[in-house]
């Protein structure tokens, strides 16, 4: 009985530069996989920005006639491309995953193959699968991850769209007042506890009254969107409005308090 245990997996999207061969198969595999790995490796150090230096990561896609394999490291972002090399970028991807070494490849993949089908999942036929070799100078066994692309169900979209967000407050009549006053946005329904403003057509942007609501700090429940927001930011100041200094990233936003303490992002559209 094999000691290798697969598993599900999500991987992040990843942005790969490296080098890459195509032949026939199986009759390529692995010796031409090596050679390129080995070629490749000599030269990993002229890609700027790797995410992990030691890991060499190896996309390929194969039928029953031909592959494509890849030798790559995998970088936050491209500002130069070595001579010779190209970019290719795999999406955010379910896979089975079975770690082995260099030297237990074709067990890993029999065992993984076993467990797909025992665990009655469907491979992703149109993905690419994934070797990752985490490299260590001068040692005969490495660890290498083994990734096949799975299929994941297709499930249909139950709802359109949001409809309607609600802001807790804690007075009712002062903050429809404050919106009305700063925003400028008609009054829509209200009763005793809720109240619905205009702000646009897609949406609905509700006030509802919880007297003890204490407001979290640590992010911003809704965006608003401008056409020009150094012109809203400067409204606003000019109201008296609390405001923050521009944010570092990016969309172009800042930050607003209302009068119960709520944050509410302002973005450039």
């Amino acid at each position: 009985m094999s000691m290798l245990e697969c598993r599900l997996v999500q991987k992040d999207a990843m942005k790969l530069v490296g080098v890459s061969f195509s032949g026939t198969f199986p009759d390529s595999f692995p010796h031409k996989a090596m050679e390129l790995q080995q070629q490749f490796w000599k030269r990993c150090h002229e890609i700027e920005g790797r995410v992990e230096e030691a890991a060499l990561i190896s996309p390929f896609f194969a039928n029953e006639s031909f592959v494509t394999y890849w030798a790559c490291c995998e970088v936050q972002q491209v500002d130069r491309i070595p001579e010779g090399m190209e970019v290719i970028e795999l999406p955010a991807k379910t896979y089975a995953s079975v770690t082995c070494t260099n030297r237990t490849i074709e067990e890993g993949y029999r065992v993984l193959e076993e467990w797909i089908k025992k665990e009655r999942l469907q491979k992703a036929a149109k993905s690419c699968s994934v070797e990752i070799f985490y490299i260590q100078e001068d040692a005969e066994v490495e660890q290498v991850e083994l990734l096949a692309p799975i299929q994941t169900p297709a499930v249909d979209k139950l709802v359109e769209r949001i409809d309607a967000v609600f802001l807790p407050v804690n007075d009712l009549e002062a903050s429809l007042y404050w919106y009305q006053e700063v925003f400028g946005f008609p009054l829509r329904w209200n009763n005793s506890r809720m109240a619905g403003l205009g702000v646009g057509p897609n949406c609905g942007f509700h006030l509802v009254q919880v007297p003890d609501w204490q407001p979290p700090q640590q992010y911003t429940p809704i965006n608003f969107a401008a056409r020009n927001a150094e012109a809203v930011r400067q409204a606003l100041l000019d109201k008296g409005v609390k405001v923050s200094d521009w944010r570092d990233d990016e969309p172009k936003r800042f930050d607003i308090w209302d009068n119960t303490g709520n944050i509410i992002s302002l973005i450039q559209m």
